[in-house]
């Protein structure tokens, strides 16, 4: 008549031990000792100050040691460039010709312009605002003179002729920067243009190659010498 009913009645669950005991307890025991945990607290921040000074100074230290290696870099290659100058000097007559000239790039082309002029006794500077190293245009300056004498622009281009164009930019330029003098030095020549335009007008240089071999040849020998070995280094 009657069935046998069983009921299962469930075991009381276990308390987590670390969450419903110990991590209470040991938050409990850290508020009432806030002396202990303040004090943890700021080694902990001593250590991450330390750490980051010490980041720091190795940082510091491999940018210094880095940057003696590339002034000992630069010494090294500058000692070495003398000594072969001095041996090409020794061993070299300067000898202008257009055909030397004109096979110059850029870079040694400019080079060459620029000591001819420091050889005059001009300082050369280049603009502010133009990385000297690819710059085709310099200031020249009188010594103890603050503003600068004339403005220099040099154009390699083999037997060409300079544009009315590449001209006028440089003249528009020169103003800009206030400079009344001006000159413009290539290693071929001038449009009829260019020349016609600067006629009446003062202050304004045109400097082909046959004027620019004139130039250097009236140099004092030692100082051609030392501009045409300097060249030949420059052009290896």
């Amino acid at each position: 008549m009657f069935e046998a009913i069983s009921i299962v009645v469930p075991e009381p669950s276990k308390p987590n031990f670390m969450l419903e005991v110990f991590f209470p307890e040991l938050f409990f025991s850290f508020l009432s000792n806030w002396k202990l945990f303040a004090f943890i607290f700021v080694l902990f921040i001593i250590a991450l100050i330390f750490k980051s000074w010490d980041n720091k100074i190795q940082f510091f230290s491999y940018l210094h040691r880095k940057d003696k290696e590339k002034k000992w870099r630069i010494e090294f290659e500058e000692k070495k460039r003398q000594k072969e100058l001095k041996k090409i000097i020794r061993d070299t007559v300067p000898n202008w010709t257009s055909e030397i000239i004109q096979s110059l790039d850029s870079k040694v082309f400019i080079k060459l312009v620029a000591n001819y002029f420091e050889a005059t006794g001009f300082l050369i500077k280049y603009p502010s605002s133009i990385d000297s190293q690819t710059s085709d245009i310099f200031f020249l300056y009188k010594p103890e003179i603050s503003s600068p004498f004339a403005i220099v622009k040099c154009r390699a281009i083999g037997s060409d002729s300079v544009s009315l164009k590449t001209f006028t930019t440089f003249y528009d330029l020169s103003r800009q920067y206030g400079v009344i003098n001006m000159a413009l030095v290539t290693t071929g020549g001038f449009i009829e243009d260019v020349q016609d335009l600067i006629k009446h007008r003062k202050g304004i240089n045109l400097i082909g190659m046959a004027q620019l071999i004139s130039l250097l040849s009236k140099l004092p020998i030692e100082e051609q010498t030392y501009l045409f070995a300097d060249m030949l280094l420059n052009k290896k």
